[in-house]
């Protein structure tokens, strides 16, 4: 078993190369979207995961529930809208 930490970021695509940076200003990655593999998404947890290079990612679109509350309503449809928008920018260039 294995837990990770969220690091919240921002997700980019220009020039057909799929990046991550973390608040921090730390680059997580940044690959050509041809290196990216197996992604799948979750419109329960508003995710999506994929494969970059040897290692799976799991990127959210909604920042974690707290202390056993559900998330409101405007974060529930900015993840929807937000993993709309990335699947429909990954698989347009896949």
């Amino acid at each position: 078993m294995w837990f990770s930490i969220p690091v919240p970021g921002k997700l980019t695509l220009e020039r057909d190369r799929l990046s991550f940076r973390a608040d921090t200003d730390e680059t997580a990655f940044s690959v050509p979207l041809a290196d990216v593999r197996d992604v799948t998404y979750n419109w329960l947890t508003m995710s999506l995961k994929a494969t970059v290079g040897d290692r799976r990612w799991n990127i959210s679109f909604v920042g974690p529930a707290s202390h056993g509350k559900a998330r409101d309503t405007e974060q529930v449809l900015v993840g929807v809208q937000q993993l709309k928008t990335w699947r429909r920018l990954l698989e347009d260039r896949s």
